[in-house]
């Protein structure tokens, strides 16, 4: 399900605006749902930050607060950079400060008319859900936390492998297509947040099996689609073993 977020300083306009995305979502029985409504952008930042994935975000820009929902806008990017962010406001020449933040807006709603607000809205949630549906797989991204709390967001179909750190102890290292990284993490939680195209071939490796170049079951190692290799246990060689065959 992806997570919908409402940040609206007037608790009125934020009740109003949360039950029409309830109400929209529960009829058409779409893939998501509100997980916080809100009328301070902290509490918004916090639990992103504990817990980043591709959302969407309804956010007032006056919110009578330090930061605007602009800024707020700019700081949700550092933590979802694929999220599709609405602004519902009244204050519609200040939305060119957007560009400055490199908010990449999906839509602005003025609030001028509560009934063209709802209409709005659930516009955006059928674009949202069209966007989504019609190219599910290859928008999927596995997001990790490295140093300094920033939050990196990888493409499934980039990812090569993940592999067990030789030099700490409790870190993975995730090689992609656009480079790699380490961050703390287990290889076996990992691959409870994966889907099928990923295969624990070793006890020290999860490989992508979309972008093995070839198997060799002999020597026990798998040759991945930028040249590196990695190892193969004889327990999961028959589990590939399958999975190999059947590809055309």
């Amino acid at each position: 399900m992806m997570p919908i977020f409402v940040c609206e300083d007037n608790l009125s306009h934020k009740n109003k605006i949360t039950q029409c995305i309830e109400n929209y979502v529960l009829m058409e029985d779409l893939d998501m749902g509100v997980v916080l409504s809100a009328e301070n952008p902290h509490v918004i930042l916090e639990y992103i930050e504990n817990d980043p994935k591709m959302g969407v975000y309804f956010l007032d820009v006056d919110l009578k607060s330090d930061i605007d929902g602009i800024q707020l806008a700019g700081k949700i990017r550092e933590y979802d950079p694929r999220g599709f962010i609405v602004f519902i406001t009244t204050l519609a020449e200040s939305l060119q400060f957007t560009f400055k933040y490199k908010v990449e807006a999906l839509d602005y709603i003025v609030k001028d008319d509560i009934r063209g607000v709802d209409k709005k809205i659930c516009e955006c949630l059928d674009n949202i859900n069209s966007k989504c549906t019609s190219n599910k797989d290859s928008a999927k991204r596995f997001s990790f936390k490295i140093l300094d709390n920033k939050f990196i967001s990888v493409e499934y179909d980039s990812i090569l492998y993940f592999e067990t750190s030789t030099a700490a102890p409790r870190k993975v290292i995730i090689h992609s297509i656009e480079g790699r990284h380490e961050f703390y993490a287990s290889l076996k939680d990992i691959l409870k947040t994966l889907d099928s195209r990923f295969s624990r071939c070793h006890n020290s490796f999860i490989v992508n099996t979309k972008n093995i170049r070839e198997i060799d079951f002999s020597s026990k190692e798998i040759l991945m689609s930028d040249g590196s290799v990695c190892l193969l246990s004889v327990r999961r060689a028959s589990e590939l073993k399958k999975m190999n065959l059947q590809k055309p």
